[in-house]
């Protein structure tokens, strides 16, 4: 199923190479014919990306703002496929054979309709043509587009989501937190490449129930969903694992935890699978630990109380990871924590310890009560990877498309050559910038502010950057603004 980044990525690759175009439309497999006849020569006036689906608007808006023209898209379960995979040492030598799900092509070079393309868009001037291959593929008006809009739910990728009505939304609910991530009804655009790796990173179980989710476990469910989807964004990959952490669990290459592994990319624990609704679920053992216990316990296990920890003397742990339980702490170290804290260091071993747990506590649900604050959607972004540095990417990873159904494809002589998309400007070119590596942290130095976003950029300065174009999981400064983690 091709995921809600990758909707995300056609819309915005196709707002710089389509939008405000008038195209010829043909159907060459016939099943859009009406369909290309209604928005033959209209000019494309708005694309809007609502989860897994796609709306493109054809016409001018009439008096009241309203468009009536709109072809509603949804890849479906569909994805696109390697037929081969050569790359040589130089990207503008790469050489990809494809099948995409709406791809953009040079007119001189652009493959023939197959039996699936459902559209193709000719645009005499720019020499451009598109080929559209989806399971849905219809002709709607804006009535129904709102009717459809109005059944989907929070879209991270969109800043007009709205996580406080999510949240009232998950805790009503009777069905699992897992079912719900997958319903788009809630979490618009999240598949099940990122429920896995959301619910594994926020650290919650797949079956608790949506009613038993407290905000404490909503909040780093929403931020990982908003954090991972961006990142998806502007790599064009699923990459779920914090290049930080991959260094330091000496897993350069680790690109998901959980998902499709038997083994946890964190702990090396077991991961467990099973099926719910019909699509294969995981969850680490020891990540994520009421998957190993029944169906039965699981409901005792979400109501136990919390573990009291102590000083251990059989496995001795060092002070750094004691700190953060003031159980393990010797008298000596509690007032040092303390007075580090500007706190009273007076009392008894247990009043001191009750004092230091009272200040984490204070702490941590200032964290938490930040953590929703990550802002949604894509305002914040200034580029993305172009669609050929993101095949790249997976080919130099060893995996395929076909792992994470990918939409976008630009084989035109501009989209070949670019590395990053800009959001603003002219896509960069291969021969103007080494993009940052994603598995080693670089130096970095400002070179440039959009004019829209108003944003620093980076230019990565270390001699080993790859040149996939996908960058490194960092916080924007709005984000960091916030205080979100």
């Amino acid at each position: 199923m091709v995921e809600g980044h990758s909707c995300h990525r056609v819309a915005e690759a196709h707002k710089k190479t389509l939008l405000n175009k008038k195209f010829k439309a043909i159907s060459p497999n016939k099943r859009f014919t009406d369909g290309a006849k209604a928005i033959n020569q209209q000019p494309l006036s708005r694309i809007e990306v609502h989860g897994k689906n796609l709306f493109y608007f054809f016409g001018a808006p009439k008096e009241d703002g309203r468009v009536d023209t709109i072809v509603h898209i949804h890849f479906g379960m569909a994805g696109s496929k390697y037929h081969a995979d050569i790359f040589s040492s130089s990207l503008h030598a790469c050489q990809l054979t494809m099948t995409a799900e709406f791809a953009t092509h040079d007119a001189s070079t652009a493959p023939d309709p197959t039996e699936t393309t459902r559209l193709r868009l000719e645009h005499a001037d720019s020499q451009l043509v598109a080929h559209l291959s989806a399971m849905t593929v219809r002709l709607i008006d804006s009535a129904v587009y709102k009717a459809k809009v109005d059944e989907l739910g929070e879209d991270p990728l969109r800043s007009d989501a709205n996580p406080e009505a999510l949240f009232e939304r998950v805790v009503k609910s009777k069905k699992s937190i897992g079912a719900l991530l997958m319903d788009q009804g809630y979490f618009a655009g999240v598949g099940n490449i990122y429920r896995a790796e959301i619910l594994f990173k926020a650290g919650v179980h797949p079956e608790i129930k949506g009613s038993a989710i407290t905000r404490a476990q909503f909040n780093p469910i929403w931020q990982h969903s908003v954090l991972l989807l961006q990142r998806g964004f502007e790599c064009g990959s699923i990459l779920t694992v914090d290049p930080e952490e991959a260094e330091k669990l000496n897993k350069p290459q680790l690109r998901r935890y959980i998902y499709n592994q038997k083994h946890c990319g964190r702990c090396d624990g077991r991961v467990t699978a099973w099926s719910m609704h019909a699509r294969t679920c995981y969850a680490c053992v020891a990540c994520q630990p009421v998957s190993s216990l029944s169906l039965e316990l699981q409901k005792a296990a979400v109501n136990a109380g919390d573990v009291r920890v102590f000083e251990s003397h059989c496995a001795p742990e060092p002070l750094e990871q004691r700190r953060l339980h003031p159980g393990k702490l010797k008298l000596a170290e509690l007032r040092t924590e303390l007075l580090q804290l500007g706190l009273d260091t007076k009392g008894s071993k247990a009043t001191l310890r009750q004092r230091l747990s009272a200040a984490h506590a204070r702490t941590q649900a200032s964290s938490k009560d930040q953590s929703v604050l990550v802002k949604p959607g894509l305002a914040h972004i200034v580029s993305m990877a172009s669609a050929t540095a993101a095949a790249r990417e997976k080919q130099l990873a060893g995996e395929g498309r076909h792992v994470e159904h990918v939409a976008d494809e630009d084989t035109t002589q501009q989209g070949k050559m670019a590395v990053r998309t800009s959001l603003y400007q002219t896509p960069v070119m291969a021969r103007e910038v080494t993009p940052p590596s994603r598995v080693r942290r670089a130096a970095r130095k400002p070179c440039t502010t959009s004019p829209s976003s108003k944003r620093q950029l980076y230019t990565d300065t270390s001699k080993d950057s790859s040149d996939t174009g996908c960058p490194p999981l960092r916080r924007s400064k709005r984000q960091a603004s916030t205080g979100a983690a």
